[in-house]
């Protein structure tokens, strides 16, 4: 698991678990295989990465790598829904990329739907070109992005930049879910990044002292 976030090693560590977990429910282990694994801390992202950290890693990206990444900060998309989404689920005329296959379907039994406003349209563009089908955001060899050669590309990107090590793909999402709490409201936030109730957006609220300070000033 080199080169993996905390985080990322972390689920994949509980993910390994629950296999065994079902294996051994379902008589297809007799015993346990796996031995006790170390699952990292994993920390609260307190901060959401800053312009001139973003434009770092953007200069030394590929381009397939930087359309990618430029639009999970757009849309908030988990990193698997964007390498996970094909040509054939993008329908620009109803403005939507349409995923059966996420995070939630088996909770909520519903597809998940990415709206797509005008500047994640432009990328799509860029991205599909005149192809007719494959990904949508390919990697440079052409293939599907894996989430797990993502993650370590960002962290590459981030250690040639010099910049800290709290810095991962996945704070991204928290950027646009930020922005858009801030500006919007919770609920949009709520929406646009497709979780099923209000208490779980609110982990995207970085308010730092400036801002509740002039919050305060909202009152006469």
């Amino acid at each position: 698991m080199a080169g993996l976030s905390d985080s990322t090693r972390h689920h994949d560590v509980v993910a390994l678990e629950r296999l065994e977990k079902f294996a051994l429910e379902h008589k297809l282990l007799e015993k346990p295989v796996v031995g006790k694994l170390e699952k990292p801390r994993v920390g609260r992202r307190d901060r959401i990465p800053t312009v001139s950290e973003t434009e770092a890693i953007l200069t030394r990206a590929s381009p397939e790598f930087r359309l990618n990444y430029s639009a999970l900060r757009q849309c908030g998309a988990r990193p698997g829904e964007l390498c996970r989404a094909k040509i054939a689920d993008v329908d620009l005329t109803n403005r939507v990329i349409t995923l059966k296959e996420h995070k939630t379907a088996r909770t909520t039994g519903l597809a998940r739907g990415i709206p797509v406003g005008r500047r994640l349209g432009e990328r799509l563009d860029q991205a599909i070109g005149d192809r007719t089908e494959g990904p949508v955001f390919p990697s440079p060899s052409g293939r599907v992005w894996k989430v797990g050669n993502l993650s370590r590309t960002y962290s590459r990107l981030r250690d040639l930049a010099r910049l800290p090590k709290d810095l991962v793909l996945y704070l991204a999402r928290h950027e646009c879910g930020t922005k858009i709490c801030r500006e919007k409201g919770i609920e949009y936030a709520r929406r646009l990044l497709g979780h099923t109730n209000i208490s779980t957006p609110q982990r995207y609220m970085h308010l730092d002292d400036s801002e509740l300070a002039d919050a305060q000033d909202l009152i006469e």
